[in-house]
């Protein structure tokens, strides 16, 4: 149940009009806590049908059909005792939790302020308001509201597991670990508590630290599907992969139809390359808790030929998810010629030149007039086009540089790169500004010594977003010029991005947009990867699925980011050893 409180005989203003009952409602109370779900709602039911107005029989009898499934019920059953007594602050609480638990929010939140209202002294009133605020994205409204709860009732064991998670959720871990441990000696035997410490952990990228705190919660409740689900990840982070995909399984055999889990399983699937696996649930990413739907008019495509009207190809991540998706496009219009493609506004250039039959037009929130026209009869999102990939992964349906730059550019910035010194001329990106994980994937570039102390390389500044201070610092302490192009915003003239690397003879990047931007551009890339990957990325090995123009140096969790950039500055010095003048014609060297 999601907070409900228990009967209680304080507003039982409609049961004390009779005297026989108080004791019936109290016996079918006992009953209904001790499980005897049964029993209870025949007492509960007998006592309405003497006293049809007896509010709290109808809110408990409320409470027990939302507990075995009859929402709709549960909700018309606690509505009509909230009618009956409008002042009682339970049923209204009643109401929020179970609104919350249907998604159904901004009523949620009502039903909860009215709770607060009528009984401000109630800290379980003011936690079911904080888990409402927190679920409508507001974390201001949520941290007052748990904070509220803490005043009435320090130690409240609910209220800090939550006001814990949102910290976590806001990526502050050090202030969700200080809540957690003030409550671990009364909770910390429990299976919620060692669930949110394992959660925590994840968040704070200690997967090994997650994974016992998940089991032990296992331990305790062997059949929680979350648990499960949690546990899979925290393998996952590991590159315990196959454990992941075990962890996945019980918990799809406990419940067949949990998206979260199926969506889960289906990345490890594709991470192993077992294509058959993956593509069967990738559906289900539907069901992520991240996901955000966007707001079309038209249905989704079956992946059919249409018989009338445009295809629309749509945005929903960010810019380097559909560069690596726009990969696929070959296969849509083979079958159906006629799309329309929404992108980042910076990738509409490009997109155009690279693919002529397709009209290309901005990503805009609300949806642009253009997406939601007439003549487009359905939509797909560009991750959806993964389901179009036969069973033995992207191969041959993804063409090496299937991007085109602007040649112009192109060969304005070889004339620059001449003139500041000799090749081979290595264009480096070391940052990633991708939420929380940003931090994981990106490499300070005082761990990239081993590759910039190479004196026999020009190296090129391609990473986006502020960087003249790393940079300054950087060249002082290694010794090394790091060129940054003139008069190019790195961030807001992607075209320009990808002129200036197709000149490149090598790309190195950690996992980022210019990742994406320099595999779809069919250079030589070598991209530096940190546990746990993308799955686009791969798992093992140097292979990337969807480059093979990419070369993979991928970080072990005991490793420091100095280890690969020894083996990379050895390799691109091998390389260099092949050749004895730099190939500014636009292939590697």
């Amino acid at each position: 149940m999601n907070n409900i409180s228990q009967f209680s005989p304080d507003g039982a203003a409609g049961a004390a009009r009779s005297g026989a009952l108080p004791d019936k409602l109290a016996t079918a109370a006992v009953c209904h806590d001790a499980g005897q779900l049964q029993q209870a709602e025949n007492l509960y039911r007998d006592i309405l049908s003497k006293d049809p107005a007896c509010a709290p029989a109808r809110h408990r009898l409320g409470v027990l059909a939302f507990q075995t499934g009859q929402v709709e019920a549960a909700l018309k059953l606690i509505d009509s005792a909230a009618v009956l007594e409008p002042e009682n602050a339970v049923f209204h609480m009643s109401l929020g939790a179970i609104l919350r638990s249907q998604g159904r929010l901004q009523e949620a939140e009502a039903a909860c302020r009215k709770s607060v209202a009528l009984d401000p002294e109630n800290p379980d009133a003011h936690n079911n308001l904080g888990n409402v605020l927190k679920e409508l994205a507001d974390p201001g409204g949520a941290l007052a509201a748990y904070g509220s709860v803490l005043s009435l009732q320090p130690g409240h064991v609910m209220a800090s597991l939550n006001l814990a998670a949102l910290h976590r959720e806001r990526n502050d871990t050090d202030l969700a670990f200080d809540i957690l441990a003030d409550i671990e000696p009364l909770v910390g035997e429990t299976a919620a508590f060692r669930n949110e410490m394992g959660l925590t952990y994840l968040r704070a990228f200690q997967p090994a630290d997650a994974a016992p705190m998940f089991k032990a919660a296992l331990s305790a409740d062997p059949k929680n599907v979350s648990y499960l689900n949690n546990l899979g990840l925290a393998l996952r982070s590991q590159g315990k992969l196959q454990s992941a995909l075990a962890a996945y399984d019980l918990a799809i055999n406990l419940k067949p139809g949990c998206g979260e889990a199926r969506w889960n399983r289906s990345v490890v699937h594709l991470m192993l390359g077992q294509w058959t696996g993956g593509l069967k649930d990738w559906h289900h990413r539907r069901h992520h808790t991240e996901f955000q739907e966007r707001a079309f008019q038209q249905a989704l495509w079956t992946g059919k030929k249409l018989r009338k009207g445009r295809l629309l190809v749509h945005a929903e991540q960010g810019v380097g998810d559909e560069i690596l998706y726009a990969s696929l496009l070959s296969l849509v219009l083979a079958q159906t010629p006629d799309v329309v493609l929404e992108v980042d506004a910076r990738l509409v250039p490009m997109m155009a030149r690279s693919y002529p039959s397709i009209e290309v037009v901005p990503k805009a929130d609300p949806v642009a007039a253009e997406a939601n026209s007439r003549d487009i009869t359905a939509r797909v999102p560009l991750p959806d086009l993964v389901g179009l990939i036969g069973e033995t992964g992207p191969g041959s349906d993804v063409p090496v540089g299937y991007l085109i730059a602007d040649d112009a550019r192109v060969q304005k910035f070889k004339g620059w790169l001449r003139a500041i010194g000799p090749g081979p001329y290595i264009g480096i990106s070391w940052r990633s500004g991708a939420g929380r994980t940003g931090a994981r994937k990106s490499i300070p570039l005082s761990a990239w010594e081993p590759l910039l102390r190479n004196g026999h390389h020009t190296y090129i500044n391609l990473q986006y977003g502020e960087t003249a201070g790393e940079i300054t610092e950087a060249e002082k302490k290694i010794g090394v010029k790091i060129h940054t192009p003139p008069d190019l915003d790195r961030f807001t003239d992607l075209d320009g991005l990808a002129a200036l690397t197709r000149a490149l003879d090598v790309t190195v990047t950690s996992s980022n947009v210019t990742a994406s931007l320099a595999g779809a551009l069919g250079g030589d890339v070598r991209a530096l990867f940190a546990p746990p990957e993308l799955w686009y990325w791969g798992h093992d090995g140097e292979h990337v699925p969807f480059f093979p123009n990419m070369r993979a140096y991928r970080r072990a969790q005991s490793e420091d980011w100095t280890v690969l950039m020894i083996r990379l500055a050895e390799d691109l010095a091998e390389d260099a050893r092949e050749v004895s003048t730099s190939n500014l014609d636009g292939g590697t060297f």
